[in-house]
């Protein structure tokens, strides 16, 4: 199961280093949503992998698990897929999938690891109503997890109870206080829309009100770095955002047209998110912030109810449409996040670093 970004260093890709070993057998490819191109938008179809004609089974198309017809012949699935460490994105649904049909067919998973580019930030959000949980949402983990792909398969796999030959491969010299930037790795997109490590850092924050009637930027050259509709006047929004004082970050108006997706062809206001110092922001909180203004600033337009969509914490949704100060929103969901990241120990792999700090302390 691999991507794009399934990559060594050098840049030769996983898949090629494995269909080239003669002790393996390559027998099929399974893709995650984007395909194995990450560049599709949209339900993908079954294909064939164009330099070898490997079988691909899309698990972004007509199914989203496995077949266990698909499983059965094999002995491993090996997963190298990019995560991004927040709740909606959909990778580690995918994965989740696949390890209860590897369980069910007595398949071994071998997941390669790869470095959470905001675990530094560590977990931040509330934890998802466990009433809610479906493909944008796996498991009841907050809005970011703080952990990496091989982390919280072992964490979903203790959830679950699943009866799963489980080997995670470990990173050497990662620690998760690191920025993309630590890590001395190239960035290759993992997804047509985060195309550099600071589109990833801001995406847990505007990937809140990406189900709102908004442009989150898809169809710009700065997808999650900007934000706007027709109908928001920018300089007066990016006024009202700085006043409200967001560490690491800072609100510049602006106007532009999305060449596709939302509000393709249309001119819309709105704000560049121009990001300081990343170990500053709480993306969670500054995404629940900037909806609390555009509900005040736009009420009789704006459509708060689907920040409820991605967030999947209904009481802390309710909370913030009442907010006096919506920074305050931080204390409803501290115990249970700190209560989270407890439970997570057993499965961490690596060491925090001297500049990261656990929720709680």
């Amino acid at each position: 199961m691999t991507h794009s970004a399934g990559r060594i260093r050098g840049g030769q890709r996983t898949l090629d280093l494995l269909a080239q070993n003669a002790s393996v057998e390559l027998v099929r490819v399974f893709t995650p949503e984007h395909g194995l191109s990450s560049k599709l938008e949209g339900p993908i179809p079954d294909g064939r992998e164009g330099q070898r004609g490997i079988p691909i089974r899309s698990l972004y198309g007509q199914q989203r698990r496995p077949d266990p017809k698909d499983l059965a012949d094999l002995d491993t699935v090996i997963v190298d897929l990019q995560d991004v460490g927040v709740r909606f994105y959909t990778y580690a649904t995918t994965v989740g999938y696949l390890m209860e049909a590897c369980a069910q067919t007595g398949t071994a998973v071998l997941v390669l690891d790869r470095p959470n580019p905001i675990a530094f930030l560590g977990p931040r959000g509330p934890l998802a109503d466990r009433a809610r949980l479906g493909f944008i949402s796996y498991q009841p983990t907050p809005v970011a997890h703080g952990l990496t792909l091989g982390e919280l398969c072992l964490y979903f796999r203790a959830q679950l109870g699943l009866d799963l030959d489980l080997t995670v491969l470990a990173m050497e010299g990662w620690e998760r206080q690191m920025t993309w930037e630590d890590t001395g790795l190239p960035w290759c997109n993992p997804s047509p829309n985060l195309r550099n490590p600071r589109q990833a850092v801001l995406y847990p924050m505007i990937g809140l009100l990406e189900g709102c009637n908004l442009s989150v930027g898809r169809g710009c050259d700065q997808p999650f770095e900007q934000f706007g509709a027709p109908w928001i006047q920018g300089e007066t929004l990016a006024r009202e955002l700085n006043a409200l004082r967001l560490p690491g970050l800072h609100f510049v108006g602006m106007q532009f047209t999305p060449r596709s997706n939302r509000f393709v062809g249309e001119l819309c206001g709105g704000v560049q998110v121009l990001l300081g110092d990343a170990r500053k922001l709480d993306p969670v909180l500054s995404g629940l912030t900037l909806a609390w203004q555009l509900d005040r600033s736009h009420s009789r337009t704006f459509r708060t109810a689907q920040v409820d969509d991605r967030l999947l914490n209904h009481e802390v949704w309710e909370e913030m449409r009442t907010a006096r100060d919506p920074r305050t929103l931080k204390q409803s969901w501290a115990v249970e996040l700190a209560d989270y990241w407890l439970s997570t120990a057993p499965y961490r792999l690596y060491p925090d670093g001297e500049q990261f700090v656990a929720p709680g302390h």
